[in-house]
C-alpha cells in the first residue's frame, strides 16, 4: 500500500511540475497567441463570418465559412476535414467566461494532461531516468510546444491518437488490447480530421511487422477505418453537391489543389514545403517566423542533432529487432507527412513517437 501511495504521489508531484512549466512557457516564454483560423471554434464568430447558410437540415447548417457546420451557433465542424470537438470545452467555458485567460488555462491544463498520458504509458518499458528524459525532450521540443499553445486541443488529441493506435502494436501489449487500442485511436483520430488517413499505411506496416495475429489487426484497423471515415465521406459528399462562392480550402476544390501542387513540388505556401522536415528535425524557428511572424524563440537545434548523432551510434551498436520495426513505422510516417501534408503541424503527430524510438535505443 506505502508503494502504490508513494507512486500516486511522485505522479502527481510531476504532473503539477509539468503544469507550472507549461504556465511559464505559455505566459512569458512562447511568443505566439492563438491562431485566427481556429478561433471561430470557441469564440465568438467574427463578423465578416456571420455568413447566411448554404444548406441545412433543421437547425442543422452548413454555411461557406468557420466554423463552416453549426447547430444554432454551435460548432460541430471547423472545416469540411476537422472537426470542432476537440475545442468543445473551451466553447463552453467561453460561453460562460467570456475570458481568454480562462481558454489559456484550459490549453494548459489539456497540454499537461497529453504529456503526462503520453509518459504513463510507456512506464513500464523505460527505466525511470530513462523516462524523465523522455518527458524531458516532450518539455523542450519547441514544435510540440507551439502548436499546444497556438492550436489546442485538435493537434493534442491527433497525437494522442496516433499513439493509442501504434504504442500497443510495437510495444506487443496482449492482442485484445491492441485491437481496441487501434480501434478506439483510428475512429478518433478521423473524427477529430480526416487527414488521419496518412497515417493508416504506418499502421499497416506495424501490423505486418507483426509475427502473428496479423489478420485480426488488419480486421481491427479496417473497421476503425470504415466507422472513422463515414462521417467525413457523407459531410464531404454534402458540400460538393452544393454551389459553395467562397473559394477556400476549407472545402475540397481548393484542398485537393494544395495536395496536387505539393506532389508536384509546385505549392508556393511557404508552410507547405518538403523541406520543412529538417525544420522539424532540428530547429523549428525558420518555419515559425516564415509561416507566423514569431520573432525570437531561444532555442538551439544543433543540440537535437547531437541527441540524434548518439542515438544513431546506439542504434548501429544494437542488435535487438524490435528496433528495425519502431524505425520503419517511424520512417513511413515522416515520409508520408513530408511528401503529402508537409505542415509541421502535420509532422508534429509523428513527434512523440520519434523521442520514444529515441529513448528505446537506450
Amino acid at each position: 500500500m506505502k508503494s502504490n501511495a508513494h507512486e500516486t504521489t511522485r505522479w502527481m508531484g510531476w504532473t503539477c511540475l509539468t503544469l507550472l512549466i507549461y504556465t511559464v512557457v505559455f505566459h512569458w516564454i512562447l511568443p505566439v497567441g492563438i491562431i485566427g483560423e481556429v478561433e471561430p471554434m470557441w469564440g465568438p464568430i467574427p463578423q465578416t463570418t456571420l455568413s447566411t447558410p448554404v444548406s441545412c437540415f433543421g437547425d442543422l447548417c452548413l454555411f461557406p465559412t468557420r466554423p463552416i457546420l453549426r447547430w444554432h451557433e454551435f460548432p460541430l465542424m471547423l472545416n469540411v476535414y476537422t472537426s470542432a470537438f476537440p475545442d468543445w470545452i473551451h466553447w463552453i467555458l467561453y460561453q460562460m467566461t467570456h475570458s481568454i485567460q480562462v481558454i489559456r488555462a484550459t490549453q494548459i491544463t489539456c497540454a499537461t494532461v497529453a504529456t503526462m498520458t503520453l509518459t504513463y504509458w510507456l512506464r513500464n518499458h523505460l527505466s525511470h531516468p530513462i523516462l524523465w528524459v523522455f518527458w524531458f525532450l516532450l518539455m523542450t521540443d519547441w514544435n510540440y510546444l507551439f502548436y499546444k499553445k497556438a492550436l489546442g486541443n485538435t493537434e493534442i488529441l491527433l497525437q494522442i491518437s496516433w499513439i493509442l493506435c501504434v504504442l500497443p502494436l510495437l510495444l506487443n501489449w496482449p492482442i485484445k488490447s491492441q485491437r481496441n487500442h487501434l480501434v478506439l485511436g483510428v475512429i478518433l483520430g478521423l473524427w477529430i480530421k480526416i487527414t488521419f488517413i496518412l497515417h493508416l499505411l504506418p499502421l499497416t506496416i506495424a501490423i505486418l511487422w507483426r509475427n502473428g495475429h496479423r489478420i485480426p489487426l488488419l480486421k481491427s484497423l479496417a473497421v476503425g477505418a470504415l466507422v472513422g471515415l463515414l462521417p467525413g465521406i457523407c459531410f464531404i459528399w454534402w458540400t460538393e453537391t452544393l454551389d459553395i462562392s467562397i473559394r477556400s480550402h476549407d472545402f475540397w476544390v481548393m484542398q485537393w489543389d494544395r495536395i496536387q501542387h505539393a506532389l508536384s513540388g509546385q505549392s508556393s505556401n511557404v508552410r507547405e514545403q518538403s523541406s520543412n522536415v529538417w525544420l522539424w528535425l532540428l530547429d523549428p524557428l525558420p518555419f515559425f517566423s516564415r509561416a507566423y511572424g514569431v520573432e525570437s524563440i531561444i532555442f538551439h537545434g544543433w543540440g537535437r542533432l547531437g541527441g540524434y548523432l548518439l542515438t544513431v551510434f546506439i542504434l548501429i551498436r544494437s542488435s535487438a529487432p524490435h528496433i528495425t520495426r519502431w524505425l520503419s513505422v517511424l520512417g513511413s510516417q515522416i515520409l508520408i507527412l513530408t511528401v503529402i501534408a508537409q505542415d509541421l503541424h502535420h509532422l508534429v503527430i509523428a513527434t512523440p513517437l520519434l523521442n520514444s524510438c529515441q529513448m528505446l535505443a537506450f
